[in-house]
């Protein structure tokens, strides 16, 4: 089967203000707006990077696309709620998955506004991107990565290897027992998904999926992200 979605996207260096990089936001796009505002977002300068899964669970997912299709300053890659989204249209098994973990607020909209939806996902939602910075190549994709990530770059890589990197917590979880891998390269990944109590450090991978944790919501820059490797 051929994956459904733009495998890799390339960014150009950012030489005006700063990056800033957040975990999924799942239909909450109003409260991203209000921590960018509390953290000074500097919205003629800085850029948003969201690791995936824009929808479903929150109080609305059809903003939330339309928030990131609308705004010039925010990127994000696909994540695992967005596969399902995109494929329930062609099979009932995955819209079955899809409308259990969140998708219901698909039943209230009718098939003509859900396929322009899908319009967003498919343009502006690939599987991974790699962003220029001063720091180095700098990776984002929703929940692993490959061992090597030019791979990311190679048009015939396999339906199952692309849904392993927006499923998979295996690489999270060992970096949380202390054997991490390194990621060849890149610089350094940073992922969503795996829900954790604070942002999990690899050799060059992190995981800031932290919004229901007791901190909350991780809305970090480059800066930032290259001390968690650093210090973690």
């Amino acid at each position: 089967m051929k994956f459904p979605l733009k495998q890799h996207m390339s960014i150009p260096k950012n030489t005006k203000g700063q990056d800033w990089f957040t975990g999924d936001v799942h239909g909450e796009w109003r409260e991203l707006l209000d921590l960018m505002l509390l953290r000074d977002f500097d919205f003629s300068a800085d850029r948003l990077f969201i690791a995936g899964d824009l929808i479903d669970r929150g109080s609305d997912s059809p903003g939330t696309l339309v928030f990131l299709n609308q705004s010039d300053f925010a990127y994000a890659v696909a994540g695992n709620h967005e596969l399902m989204f995109f494929e329930s249209m062609y099979d009932q098994e995955e819209r079955d998955m899809h409308l259990k973990n969140g998708g219901e607020w698909t039943l209230s909209e009718d098939e003509a506004y859900l396929d322009r939806l899908r319009g967003i996902i498919s343009e502006q939602m690939p599987l991974s991107m790699t962003i220029e910075t001063d720091f180095g190549g700098v990776g984002l994709v929703h929940a692993t990565a490959p061992d090597d990530w030019s791979s990311l770059r190679d048009k015939e890589s396999s339906y199952h290897d692309c849904s392993r990197l927006m499923w998979s917590r295996s690489d999270c979880r060992e970096s949380q027992e202390g054997k991490p891998g390194v990621i060849r390269g890149v610089d350094l990944v940073i992922h969503g998904h795996t829900q954790t109590d604070e942002v999990v450090v690899g050799r060059n991978q992190i995981w800031i999926d932290t919004a229901y944790s007791a901190i909350g919501r991780k809305l970090i820059t480059l800066s930032e992200a290259v001390s968690y490797l650093q210090t973690g």
